[in-house]
This record gives structure tokens, C-alpha cells and sequence, in this order.
């Protein structure tokens, strides 16, 4: 995991530079542990395909306090059982 802060309330947490389908499981999970653990500072915690950002509230916490909790959660992937893929047609 890389970290990068955002601005002075959140913090992007990076997978890999590309389009990973085990990076987004990641951050989907990640963000399901984060919710789970529900830290008084936490503000949002959006996944995206390769990354997460987390916006906290600066004023409870800091971009280390962040970290930590995220390092002590672990980046483990969730099972994506209960997922499916979608095809969708396209015409040019």
C-alpha cells in the first residue's frame, strides 16, 4: 500500500498504478473494515478501481492516526463470491 495525503482531511491509499481487479477488491474491502470499525474521525471512505480515499475529520485525527488504523486493518481482498460480471454492448 502507498499512502498519499490529500489536503489536510484525507488520505489516498494506492494499490498499484493500474487497473487491478484484486486492487479494487482491496479498497472494497478495506472500506468495509473501515465502516465496520466506524472511528469517530471518519468522514467518507470512497473505493475506486485501483485506490481509497479516506476523508477524515482533521480536527479528530491526523493523516498517522489514519494510517495506522488502516495498517492494523490490512489490505486483504474480500472473497467476491456474491459478485458477477456484467456485459454490455456496445455499437460504434
Amino acid at each position: 500500500m502507498k499512502f498519499r495525503e490529500e489536503g489536510d482531511s484525507a488520505l489516498l491509499i494506492q494499490w498499484t498504478a493500474s487497473s487491478d481487479a484484486s486492487a479494487a477488491w482491496r479498497a472494497v474491502a478495506l472500506r468495509n473494515r473501515l465502516a465496520a470499525a466506524a472511528p469517530a474521525w471518519l468522514r467518507e471512505a470512497v473505493p475506486a478501481m485501483s485506490s481509497l480515499l479516506v476523508v477524515f475529520d482533521p480536527i479528530a485525527a491526523t493523516p498517522d492516526v489514519v494510517r495506522a488504523l488502516v495498517e492494523k486493518l490490512g489490505d486483504a481482498p474480500e472473497d467476491p463470491a456474491g459478485a458477477r460480471q456484467v456485459e454490455i454492448p456496445v455499437v460504434y
